[in-house]
């Protein structure tokens, strides 16, 4: 038997539509005229909308893992970061004088700049990319155009894959394909990421992501931990608090040392099944505020470091903070991003992040086949 099952969307659209009564208007009122029988109906269709509408997070569980829906987004996670921090104190004025990122980044415009004093192109050992996940289309009725991408100077994208346990992108494997599906000249390499939770052992945690991106290709970019504040949506859809009233960073319960345990332990379970070794993405105020001695970031060793940073000295100074000064190959320096030729959707931003080299070094850094 076919069961017909409704989206939690579907059904508050039949619940909204089955309490439209007969209606009859003059210029003063509105009477509402219902049968004790429909109005019956109407209660019971509303219960069940009302209760799919405020469901648990995850709420599209299959067999094998929970479709994410209600996770946030790095930008929003960095967001609530960023309101934490007072003013940064201001710039010298050989410091405003050095060119640097626009708060609005705009793909191409700002990825091509030719700095009109020095006539010199600041930008031309430079690659920019993007990261993107189910937050970039859930919201609009449109498809990542990689070939558009491509023509506006996007050179290769992180795609969220997995997140803690169960967890899982609904949208990776389409957007993974439709990034390979263009012509040769116009494809991008492409690297799938996992958001490291604070509840699940690394071990599971690696296998949830593995076996989600299968293998590797020597054309894709390296796999990524993303390592940051694990802040939650409740089923009122609202940030769950701490003790404190203050948002709360799941991994407020686990001892520093522990979390860089589980990450290093994650690095390498997935590097023994994939072949490639991963990159770790962080940011040095989470890092300051949960791990706290920058000198840690030694732990990861040999993997190499993805930073975010967004703040205004960061962007005027073209010189993101690192937990410990550590180097970087890569830098995440905006979550507001945008196309001026579209490609994700009119009117969408994305993450942007810049690796300084040449194309060549880049693909040498990140393990890329030619």
């Amino acid at each position: 038997m076919n069961d017909v099952v409704h989206s939690r969307r579907q059904l508050l659209a039949l619940a909204v539509v089955s309490l439209i009564p007969k209606v009859v208007t003059n210029p003063w009122r509105l009477e509402f005229r219902m049968s004790n029988e429909r109005l019956h109906q109407v209660f019971i269709c509303a219960a069940i909308a009302a209760a799919l509408a405020t469901a648990v997070p995850f709420a599209r569980a299959q067999a094998n893992g929970d479709a994410l829906t209600d996770d946030l987004s790095r930008g929003q996670r960095f967001d609530l970061m960023l309101s934490d921090l007072a003013e940064s104190p201001a710039l010298t004025d050989v410091q405003r004088r050095q060119f640097a990122f626009p708060l609005q980044f705009a793909f191409p415009h700002d990825a091509r700049f030719r700095d009109p004093l020095t006539e010199t192109n600041p930008r031309s050992n430079q690659i920019f990319g993007i990261d993107l996940s189910h937050h970039n289309t859930d919201n609009c009725r449109c498809e990542i155009d990689w070939v558009i991408l491509r023509r506006q100077d996007v050179q290769y994208a992180y795609l969220k894959v997995s997140q803690g346990v169960k967890g899982f992108d609904p949208l990776f494997t389409t957007y993974r394909k439709g990034a390979k599906a263009v012509a040769e000249a116009d494809r991008i390499p492409t690297g799938g990421y996992h958001f490291l939770s604070a509840d699940g052992s690394a071990q599971a945690q690696a296998a949830n992501f593995v076996s989600r991106v299968g293998s590797i290709e020597a054309s894709e970019l390296p796999p990524v931990l993303d390592l940051e504040e694990d802040n939650r949506v409740g089923p009122d859809k609202k940030l769950i608090l701490g003790p404190d009233g203050k948002r709360r960073d799941f991994w407020d319960t686990v001892p520093a040392d522990e979390i860089l345990s589980r990450a290093v332990a994650y690095l390498k379970a997935v590097e023994a099944a994939t072949g490639r070794a991963p990159i770790i993405y962080t940011n040095a105020q989470w890092w300051k505020t949960r791990i706290g001695d920058g000198s840690k970031i030694a732990a990861f060793g040999k993997y190499k470091v993805w930073t975010a940073d967004y703040s205004r000295d960061g962007h005027k100074l073209e010189k993101p903070s690192v937990p410990g000064n550590a180097p970087w190959a890569l830098w995440q320096f905006t979550s507001t991003a945008r196309m001026t030729s579209g490609g994700v959707g009119k009117g969408q931003s994305v993450d942007a992040n810049v690796f300084n080299g040449t194309l060549q070094q880049f693909r040498v850094a990140m393990g890329v086949a030619p």
